[in-house]
């Protein structure tokens, strides 16, 4: 996991895996720290011979000085494996080891990451000697391994600090993995990248300088006490904590604080026209920005490189490459055997050839990201030349909009006015129409009286033609008698007179 750190990005440690040369540094350091029990078997395979748990309780009995109780020593189901498991996880805790959250089922089902995670902690924690220190002398041995035992009881060393930073490091993978890790993302905050860049906390090499400073001064006071560069060539106690140790503990430190101001100044790196700057500066402080940010991340990168190759160092083998080129340069000076010189220079010319062909495709990938960042950027210059015909073209849409509006603001002061007077007339013909209202009540009233009055005329009138027709019937009936009467009288007269004749 340290190794995909030094081998360039930050952010490579969550994409890829484990190196076979990773895994052999790792093996390497479990026997040797497994040798100081010849009966127990090296390790071959991480995966599988770690998975039960008795390998690991018995690295902890090495290291810490502790052995576990309950534990297994011939398991033969998944369940006692993950007994076993669980009791090594149970005393990580209850020592307050730093550790990514692992459970007991990665490490029986040989999670590799897992594996290799509870094992740096292990080494951060309890520092125990290297397999290549121990080969000097039995005695020497002994002492380390009390030294050990004794320093696993003390608070916080600088390199449990490390491989705090470290559990912290796989945090913060979690947390860009859910995130995105997409340099040029549009986020929504408001935030300058050039207050980021401007920061002299925002770079590791600042962190450093100002660290190496601080330490300066106290290394002028206490030169004495603190000459020694590693714990394992020291002829003190392992409860001093020298330069090299602080120094590869900061180094995580700061490492953690790169990859977290990276993924900050990645989320505030937005264009500068949403907030509003004029076009003309947006072309020239975009590109400034981009190779600035370049610049940044390159330099930061290799700070972190080197920082990160001496931790691993001073974790799994005691010492910083720094002291294995001195000891190997005093081994070619003091060499008995030319042909021993041979051999070592043919092997540092191998190594210089295979960093040759590592530095090499460093270089590929470096050009390879270049080539991505201009590609990138003239896709951002020709969105930007897309979003200035865009912002002219809702100017103006705007523009039309508010004369639009203008009109429309017009015509409905108009269309009020015209309601107003409307409403003004319609008062007074309801005015007017009360008015009317009431003149054909009297009306109405003058007719229905009139009404009235022509009924009662009406049966006066019926009264009076009854009276007439009765008046009528008496004078005919008089007159009939009247007409009779004569009739008779004449009657009479006629026979009175023939009477006479006669």
């Amino acid at each position: 996991m340290l190794a995909c750190l030094a081998r360039g990005n930050l952010l490579d440690i969550l994409q890829e895996g484990f190196t076979e040369q990773q895994l052999q540094a790792y093996v390497a350091w479990v026997n040797s720290q497994l040798k100081k029990k010849p009966t127990i078997k090296p390790v071959q395979d991480l995966r599988q011979d770690l998975r039960d748990g008795v390998i690991l309780a018995s690295l902890i009995e090495i290291v810490a000085g502790e052995k576990l109780n309950g534990v297994q020593v011939n398991p033969t189901s998944q369940q006692e494996m993950r007994e076993n498991v669980e009791k090594v996880l149970q005393f990580v805790a209850s020592k307050k080891i730093r550790m990514h959250q692992t459970s007991a089922k990665d490490i029986v089902d040989g999670n590799l990451k897992s594996i290799m995670r509870l094992i740096l902690a292990l080494a951060a924690h309890f520092k125990p000697g290297s397999g290549r220190a121990m080969n000097h002398s039995a005695a020497g041995v002994t002492g380390k391994s009390s030294s050990a035992s004794s320093a696993s009881h003390r608070p916080r060393s600088a390199a449990a600090v490390a491989q705090g930073a470290v559990a912290a490091l796989a945090d913060v993978r979690q947390d860009v993995l859910q995130s995105g890790r997409d340099v040029f993302r549009h986020r929504q905050r408001n935030s300058s990248m050039d207050e980021e860049i401007e920061n002299p906390y925002w770079s590791v090499r600042a962190l450093v300088q100002q660290y190496e400073g601080q330490q300066n001064i106290a290394l002028e006071s206490h030169s004495s006490s603190l000459a020694s560069p590693s714990p394992i060539h020291s002829t003190k106690s392992e409860s001093t904590v020298t330069p090299s140790e602080e120094k590869a503990g900061y180094a995580i430190i700061h490492t953690e604080e790169t990859e977290s101001k990276t993924e900050e100044t990645e989320s505030h790196f937005q264009p500068d026209w949403q907030a509003g700057n004029p076009v003309s500066h947006l072309e020239n402080s975009w590109e400034e920005q981009l190779l600035e940010q370049q610049d940044h991340l390159e330099k930061e990168m290799e700070e972190a490189k080197k920082m990160i190759s001496g931790l691993q160092a001073l974790l799994l083998n005691g010492s910083l490459p720094e002291d294995e080129q001195e000891g190997s340069f005093e081994l070619c000076e003091h060499g008995a055997c030319p042909e021993e010189q041979l051999i070592i220079i043919r092997s540092r010319l191998d190594q210089s050839v295979e960093e040759n062909q590592d530095l090499k495709k460093e270089l590929l990938k470096c050009k390879q990201e270049a080539r991505n960042l201009q590609g990138i950027k003239d896709a951002l210059q020709q969105r930007l030349a897309q979003q200035d015909a865009s912002v002219l073209q809702l100017k103006q849409e705007l523009l039309r909009a508010n004369m639009d509006k203008e009109e429309l603001h017009n015509q409905n002061v108009d269309l009020q006015r015209k309601v107003e007077e409307r409403n003004r007339l319609l008062a007074e013909y309801k005015k007017e129409l009360g008015q009317k209202d009431r003149h054909l009540q009297q009306h109405q009233t003058k007719l229905d009286e009139m009404l009235r009055q022509l009924s009662e005329a009406s049966y006066q009138q019926v009264d009076l033609e009854r009276e007439l027709e009765h008046k009528e019937a008496l004078l005919a009936h008089c007159m009939k008698r009247e007409a009779e009467e004569v009739w008779e009288a004449l009657v009479y007269t006629s026979d009175c007179q023939s009477d006479v004749f006669v």
